[in-house]
């Protein structure tokens, strides 16, 4: 699989990253310990986020995209 890293202090290297950041917010508050946050919750969220479709995917899923990555291997 094919990756690639951002140079550090470039953010519009990453808006993606950005994106994800933010819907994250969405699920926990700014400065939220996670240390107090169930696995499971995480997982919920985690999942949640990677089946919404993105149009940087070509409005398809990061499962969708992980899924036919894997199987092109």
């Amino acid at each position: 699989m094919q990756l690639y890293f951002c140079d550090p202090h470039h953010l519009w290297q990453k808006p993606t990253v950005k994106n994800t950041d933010g819907l994250i917010c969405e699920f926990f508050l700014k400065g939220a310990d996670f240390s107090r946050v169930a696995d499971g919750e995480v997982r919920h969220t985690v999942g949640l986020i990677c089946d919404r479709a993105r149009k940087v995917l070509e409005y398809k899923t990061a499962n969708e995209v992980y899924k036919g990555m894997v199987r092109s291997v």
